[in-house]
């Protein structure tokens, strides 16, 4: 889902200015949304214990609100006792089996890392479509 940049005072579409604030994406994402993605990575066959370990601790940098995770590699290594090199491999295993999607940022040498999760691929998950609103609902007074 997408935000348009709406000017307050009109509510005419704008150009993105120092003024106004511009969310390049804007996910709601609920705890069940982690709990699936872990269970897919856990019931992935090709896929180790180490891979594993990297996946939850990228749920727990992923920001659900923004739907952000940006930890470095080095942290990764640092929390997992593991070398930067080790966790590259990881990443990259958790890549290429799709559950992961790495966007780099900034040059190509001393760029930094933003992991996408890809939790809007269990949007359609009966669980989750039973537990999240559609915004539908009327929020009726008692008084």
């Amino acid at each position: 889902m997408f935000i348009l940049l709406l000017n307050k005072s009109k509510d005419k579409i704008r150009k993105p200015s120092k003024r106004y604030i511009f969310l390049e994406r804007y996910f709601i994402f609920t705890t069940l949304h982690k709990i699936k993605f872990i269970e897919k990575v856990a019931e992935d066959a090709q896929l180790r214990g180490g891979e594993t370990r990297v996946a939850a601790l990228l749920l727990n940098y992923f920001n659900t609100k923004t739907g952000r995770c940006c930890p470095s590699q080095n942290t990764i290594a640092d929390r997992l006792k593991l070398s930067t090199r080790r966790v590259n491999t990881l990443i990259r295993n958790l890549r290429d089996h799709g559950h992961i999607k790495r966007i780099k940022k900034g040059n190509k040498n001393a760029g930094s890392n933003e992991y996408n999760l890809l939790l809007e691929r269990f949007n359609d998950d009966p669980d989750i479509r039973k537990y999240t609103s559609t915004g539908e609902e009327i929020q009726r007074s008692k008084y």
